[in-house]
C-alpha cells in the first residue's frame, strides 16, 4: 500500500471523528486559558500522524487507535514546554503577548518592594544576579542560557531556585 493510499484511508477517519477529536481536546487537555490553542493543537498533531510512517499508520488505523492517539499526543504536546507544539506555537504566543510585561509588573509592586528586590539583586553574587537578570528580565529560555554560559539546564534550575529563595528571604519583611 503507498504513503498515499495510506493516507487517504487516514483522511477518511479524521473527516468521520475530527469533531468527537476537537471537542475532547476542547472539553479535557486545552480548556480555559488554554482555550485558544484547541485547533492549532490539533490541526498540529494531524499533522504529526501524517508525517509518520505508512507502516505506524496502518498499525493505528487496524487497531482503530487513530483518534485516541491524537488525544494522547494532544495533551502530551500541550502541556510539555520542551515539545515542539510549545516551541512552534505557544512560545511564539506568549513572547507576543508579553511585550508590555515588564511595564505591568513594575506598576504592579509597591515602591517599598521595588527597592527591597533591587537591593535583594545587588546582594546576590554576580552568578545568581546574572541568572535572575537573563531568566526574567531578558526572557532567555533555560536552553539559550545553558548554551550562552555553558552551564548544565539542572544546575541553572537549582540555582535559579536558591537565587529566587535568596530575594524572599531578602524581601520577607515587605
Amino acid at each position: 500500500m503507498t504513503n498515499e493510499e495510506v493516507n487517504a484511508q487516514l483522511n477518511k477517519i479524521i473527516d468521520k471523528e475530527y469533531q468527537w477529536m476537537l471537542d475532547n481536546i476542547s472539553q479535557n487537555i486545552a480548556k480555559d486559558k488554554m482555550s485558544e490553542y484547541n485547533v492549532e493543537l490539533l490541526h498540529f498533531i494531524l499533522l504529526e500522524l501524517y508525517n509518520k510512517s505508512p507502516e505506524y499508520k496502518i498499525k493505528l488505523m487496524n487497531d482503530d487507535k487513530v483518534k485516541y492517539w491524537v488525544i494522547t499526543s494532544a495533551g502530551l504536546q500541550l502541556r510539555s514546554s520542551t515539545s515542539p507544539f510549545y516551541r512552534a506555537v505557544r512560545r511564539e504566543k506568549m513572547h507576543a503577548r508579553s511585550g508590555a510585561l515588564p511595564e505591568i509588573a513594575f506598576e504592579a509592586y509597591e515602591p517599598e518592594m521595588w527597592d527591597c528586590y533591587q537591593s535583594g539583586m545587588e546582594s546576590l553574587s554576580f552568578y545568581y544576579r546574572k541568572l535572575v537578570e537573563e531568566k526574567f528580565l531578558n526572557s532567555m529560555s533555560f536552553d539559550d542560557i545553558s548554551k550562552k554560559y555553558q552551564i548544565s539546564k539542572v544546575h541553572i534550575k537549582r540555582d535559579l531556585v536558591i537565587a529566587i529563595d535568596l530575594l524572599r528571604n531578602h524581601c520577607k519583611h515587605v
